[in-house]
């Protein structure tokens, strides 16, 4: 063989040498040389529970008392609590009620500034697939509530009614002051007068009047009413704003007589009762705190998927002079 020739076969075999090496190291399928890759484990996405509030009027202090014994209980749990003030509007309420809705939240506490007109905005809930905790006010049609809480507004009732027959033994002349558009104030004033129908003495509901459940409206109305009759024995409020009012109105007008009874046990009130000689003799108090620590629980278990009492009725209790010192006059219940 000759020199070129012997050079051109050790070039052949050396090419021949690389070609497969080249092919051996990309033979196979990625099977065939697998290559493991973890995967990096990945974190479940929690969305924030969103629950909305709206009440009567956050000017009255008992509904501010029970917002903020709700926002403190979300705010530990890290909910967010969105919290709209209709001041006392159906009209604002339902439009706010729409704004919830387009907020997407999962939950509504809601206490109705008038509980029948409330209807139309609860079925719009129901279609939005949002869950309605009613707190203190019950709706008229309460097929749409998932739980109620509120005061035992019967007791409430029977306290008051054993107030006014210890306070006047001998019977005398009364005047409701309610709000016709809350439910609650109803349930609380035929209780009453269940029981002073049963009382030794005779007792006579004169006047049966709508005070608005503020301090404004119930003045203005009581100084009509304290004018125009002197023969009133007692006045019993719905809650403790117009019992405020009716009070003011009785000094307006020069009336020392007249008993007032009240309903909530708001400071303000309950600073009434303590001075010696004030014509608020009594109120039945509520406590918008255990309330609002019940509203969070049961909120909590509807988003976990836990059992709930559907209703809760929580405790009240009378405050006059005889234990003032005991409840104190600075605080809620």
């Amino acid at each position: 063989m000759s020199k070129i020739k012997k050079i051109m076969a050790i070039l052949l075999l050396l090419a021949l040498a690389t070609s497969l090496w080249s092919c051996k190291k990309s033979v196979g399928t990625d099977e065939d040389n697998a290559v493991v890759k973890e995967e990096e484990p990945q974190e479940e996405e929690t969305q924030t529970p969103k629950i909305g509030f709206s009440v009567i009027n956050l000017g009255n202090p008992f509904y501010k008392a029970l917002e903020s014994s709700i926002q403190e209980e979300m705010t530990k749990a890290g909910y967010e609590f969105i919290v709209k003030d209709p001041a006392g509007s159906e009209e604002t309420q339902a439009a706010q009620i729409e704004e919830f809705i387009a907020q997407e939240i999962d939950i509504l506490i809601l206490t109705p500034v008038n509980y029948e007109s409330i209807t139309p905005s609860l079925e719009l809930l129901k279609k939005a697939k949002i869950k309605v905790v009613g707190v203190d006010v019950k709706v008229k049609e309460e097929s749409y509530l998932e739980a109620f809480i509120g005061s035992d507004n019967e007791e409430i009732g029977r306290l008051l009614a054993d107030a006014v027959i210890e306070k006047l033994p001998e019977g005398g002349k009364i005047a409701v002051f309610e709000c016709f558009s809350q439910s609650a104030m109803a349930y609380r004033m035929s209780n009453l007068e269940e029981g002073l129908a049963g009382a030794k003495k005779g007792f006579e509901v004169v006047k049966r009047i709508d005070g608005g459940s503020n301090y404004e409206e119930s003045l203005e109305k009581a100084r009509e009413l304290l004018a125009s009759r002197s023969d009133i024995d007692a006045i019993i409020c719905g809650n403790d704003q117009m019992a405020m009012g009716v009070k003011t109105a009785a000094n307006l007008v020069g009336n020392e007589s007249v008993l007032i009874f009240g309903i909530d046990g708001a400071p303000e009130i309950k600073q009434e009762i303590a001075k010696a000689g004030s014509q608020v003799v009594a109120t039945v108090a509520q406590s918008p705190i255990t309330m609002g620590k019940s509203t969070f629980s049961v909120v909590k278990s509807i988003l976990e998927k836990e059992d709930y009492e559907k209703e809760i009725k929580e405790k009240v209790y009378l405050v006059d002079r005889t234990n003032i010192d005991v409840y104190g006059t600075d605080g809620w219940q």
